[in-house]
């Protein structure tokens, strides 16, 4: 079973208990594309809201249909049950709803507007898509359906969705950073190696020349950790300035 038949499925056990709600959700059934192309598989829950009708005669375009706040939750519900789709939030965070006509869709984005969800409208193949692309924004539209399961499945989702990608930006910051620092190290040993090769590196001032000792000999130590291993210590910025130095050394000697 998909994900969005999941969702439906909660949805179709939402049975409202007033009136006025039921014939909200029979409208948004049968207006989502037209009075008889709803699917097929809502014919046993039309069945089922219509048996709990007093009045079994309404209109289906009348205004107030969409009075209460109740009311507009239970035709976004309909229509959603009708034309509606959610994908995997797993994947893609992607709700939709496909009308036949703009005005339609127009009309359901600005009613979707009206209770805090803002939407977008889209055209493909001929037909109008009001579209939500979101987690935040279709964990809102399952709390307004009363899709309430949906709505603590959805929010574990995006928890685990963000804690994995704060891991993984923070892997992929620390692994550039690691990169950097190795690539320094190399750069920083052939200028010392070319500097022992040349014989200058007993012509170097002390502080240089214990500096390039042990960089020769700890290549992968950080600057921090070199500027622990001098005789005094030297803090990370004036190890960096020192070797700032025997760079531009090598520099100009291979001029």
């Amino acid at each position: 079973m998909s994900y969005s038949t999941r969702v439906k499925a909660e949805l179709m056990t939402v049975i409202p208990e007033k009136q006025h709600c039921l014939r909200s959700e029979i409208a948004g059934i049968l207006n989502a594309g037209g009075r008889e192309d709803h699917p097929k598989n809502l014919d046993p829950l039309l069945a089922v809201l219509k048996s709990r009708l007093k009045d079994k005669e309404f209109d289906l375009e009348s205004p107030e249909i969409l009075q209460r706040p109740c009311c507009k939750r239970a035709y976004i519900r309909g229509m959603f049950l009708s034309c509606g789709s959610v994908s995997d939030p797993e994947k893609l965070y992607h709700l939709e709803l496909v009308f036949t006509t703009i005005e339609r869709a127009r009309e359901f984005r600005d009613l979707l507007r009206l209770c805090g969800i803002p939407s977008k409208i889209i055209q493909r193949k001929g037909r109008q898509v009001v579209y939500l692309k979101e987690g935040d924004l279709i964990s809102e539209f399952f709390a307004l359906t009363q899709a309430n399961t949906s709505v603590l499945e959805m929010e574990n989702i995006r928890v685990l969705k963000d804690v994995r990608n704060t891991v993984n930006r923070r892997v992929n910051c620390e692994t550039a950073n690691l990169e950097k620092t190795v690539s320094a190290a190399m750069e920083q040993k052939e200028a010392i190696r070319f500097l022992q090769e040349k014989k200058l590196l007993k012509t170097l001032p002390p502080p240089l020349k214990a500096l390039a000792e042990l960089r020769l000999n700890y290549p992968e130590s950080s600057l921090k950790e070199l500027g622990e291993m001098m005789d005094p210590p030297v803090s990370k910025s004036g190890v960096n300035h020192r070797m700032r130095k025997l760079l531009k050394i090598a520099e100009e000697e291979k001029l």
